[in-house]
Order: C-alpha cells, then structure tokens, then sequence
C-alpha cells in the first residue's frame, strides 16, 4: 500500500445507499468502475482487488455518522464491519464519525 495516499470520502449529506456509491465512484475513481457492484459484498470484493478497486491507498470516509439512517442503522453497520476487516485486506478503511 502507498501509506501516502489516502483517499478521502465525505459522506455528510448522504440519505441513501445509491448517492453512497455514487459518490465512492465519483470521488475515489475506482478501476474497472463500470463492473463495481454497488453494495457492501460488492465493496468488500473491491477492497481485495475485484471491480470498484480505489488502487493501494486507505480510505477515509468522513461524516459517516450521517449514513445512519440509512436502511435503519444496518447499511453503516456493514460498513462498520467491513472496517475491521479491512485490516487484512489490500486496502484500510476509516470511518470519521463527524
């Protein structure tokens, strides 16, 4: 991993899982973008070098308190999961609450 580039997702404002991926795809300019399969199984393979790949780097999303609502709580709580795995993956991944 290039533990100098971070890749920075501001989630403030998100109300739902399709504007969360949207705005993964926009800001971050994944590989092979157009194969991304927009969910958290779809990031998960991402983050291990399938579709939707951000490259070698760790992912920041800031504000991510915001998606809470989303899908009662469940989606941020994938998310969340998917965090603590990130450890062992290609890519690390860090929520910021605010």
């Amino acid at each position: 991993m290039d533990e100098n580039l971070i890749q920075m997702v501001d989630c403030h404002g998100i109300t739902s899982e399709t504007e969360f991926w949207e705005r993964y795809v926009r800001t971050v300019q994944p590989e092979w973008a157009k194969r991304f399969r927009p969910s958290l199984e779809g990031f998960w393979d991402a983050l291990n070098g399938g579709p939707g790949w951000p490259r070698e780097c760790k992912l920041v999303f800031t504000g991510a308190a915001e998606l809470e609502p989303i899908d009662g709580g469940r989606f941020l709580a994938g998310l969340r999961e998917i965090v603590q795995k990130s450890r062992n993956s290609l890519v690390p991944v860090q929520l910021i609450e605010t």
